[in-house]
């Protein structure tokens, strides 16, 4: 008799499409998925008043906040109605619950059998989500450093992970001419060890490969880092083109912002792609996948020594231990259960 497939609900923000990659791991791997996002289901107007509301307010009051007012109602009935589907689910995840309503959360609480949640951001650039940590099972953050600064709320440790699911030919490290690459999001406080970064190895005469995305508040920033090399993106890049353009490079760059001092996926892809990585993130050297080969922190200037670490040849890093941080991995440790 052919066994049912356990239900997960995952509640997931709609940024870079991480989604997509979540939802096909986890049905790959046998389960059966509800898909709930935090924004951007297609809107409608209930009645034709609620349209000539939002005219005269727009037109008389250059008012716009009523229909995002109903934007927001029009996303939690679209989530509550997905999560009210199903009478159970053996498994609810939610990425980033600060973005949620309350009562989403409470609804799909209900719901399910085991309640959690991964919070891949610092605490302290939005402390609201503390409000809600008492709703869950177990409240997973990616940075140490918030288990000590909030003690009284049991945060635990999850790192983040790669995708064991995507099946791309990898390409071998080519030491003689490295292609480096980063991908990223503009954000203030990393901004100026970036630009100095792309400006030293480019003088250094290396392949490099650097696309900015800019938010609409920090757009009129873009001329202040203007380079001619540079990709400015206005749109935000879905996951798995990242991950393509990731794979054909040889070098990752990664630049941790102040805000928190978790290791990135960044980190993670280059343990899956063997990539070689250069990071300003001292805390990889905790990992025990960290490899002097492998992983080059930059720190106090050190470009020199650049040379000597694209020289080596990357180790591999034994099965037993990257496989720790693959996705199926992960999401046994988040609900804490063992499939063998």
């Amino acid at each position: 008799m052919e066994s049912r497939k356990r239900k997960v609900l995952l509640l997931a923000l709609r940024d870079w499409n991480l989604f997509d990659l979540i939802v096909s791991n986890l049905e790959m791997s046998g389960y059966d998925v509800t898909l709930v996002l935090n924004q951007g289901y297609k809107f409608s107007y209930k009645n034709l008043g609620q349209r000539l509301k939002n005219l005269y307010r727009k037109v008389f009051f250059n008012d716009r906040s009523y229909k995002l007012e109903l934007r927001k109602k029009f996303d939690k009935s679209r989530q509550l109605s997905f999560i009210n589907q199903q009478d159970a689910f053996d498994f609810c995840l939610v990425i980033r619950a600060d973005l949620f309503d309350s009562e989403v959360l409470n609804a799909a609480k209900q719901r399910s059998v085991q309640f959690a949640s991964y919070h891949y951001d610092g605490i302290a650039t939005n402390k609201k989500v503390l409000d809600v940590v008492h709703l869950f099972d177990r409240f997973y953050v990616f940075d140490v450093e918030d288990t000590v600064r909030f003690p009284d709320y049991n945060l635990q440790l999850a790192n983040n992970f790669y995708f064991d699911h995507i099946n791309l030919e990898q390409k071998k490290y080519i030491g003689a001419k490295p292609l480096f690459f980063f991908l990223g999001t503009y954000y203030p406080s990393r901004i100026d060890t970036l630009m100095k970064c792309y400006d030293k190895l480019v003088s250094m005469k290396f392949d490099v490969r650097f696309e900015l995305f800019f938010n609409v508040e920090d757009k009129h920033y873009k001329d202040e880092v203007y380079r001619a090399n540079i990709v400015y993106l206005d749109k935000v890049l879905p996951y798995t083109d990242y991950l393509q353009k990731a794979n054909k490079s040889d070098v990752l760059l990664d630049f941790v912002i102040s805000e928190h001092k978790g290791l990135s996926f960044r980190i993670f892809e280059g343990l899956y792609f063997k990539k070689k990585v250069v990071t300003t993130n001292s805390s990889v050297r905790d990992m025990d996948f960290y490899h002097e080969n492998n992983y080059f922190v930059l720190e106090n200037d050190n470009y020199a020594e650049l040379i000597s670490f694209l020289e080596t040849p990357y180790v591999e890093i034994a099965p037993e231990i990257s496989e720790k941080y693959s996705f199926s991995s992960w999401f046994r440790k988040i609900f804490e259960f063992d499939m063998s």
